[in-house]
């Protein structure tokens, strides 16, 4: 399975300095830019993570390729 981000996934992201402390969320909407770019939007469960903005969202390709920092869930597997 690829870990493109889809609507419905669960996305965990560790926090820096030892990506210990997590944010948790589901990925509610991606919208695609002309150049089929994807903004993913994220409901978060908990405290929402510097640097996140609900008005752009996180880049698709940086959740998919940052795998220290973005754990990727879907139908109750982790995506490696």
């Amino acid at each position: 399975m690829s870990r493109m981000p889809r609507v419905g996934d669960l996305i965990i992201q560790k926090r820096k300095p030892d990506y210990q402390e997590t944010s948790t969320g589901i990925v509610v909407e991606i919208k695609r830019d002309k150049y089929t770019h994807g903004s993913v939007f994220i409901h978060w469960f908990d405290d929402e993570p510097r640097g996140y903005q609900e008005r752009y969202g996180y880049a698709e390709a940086n959740i998919h390729n940052c795998r220290h920092e973005f754990d990727v869930c879907r139908d109750g597997r982790l995506l490696k």
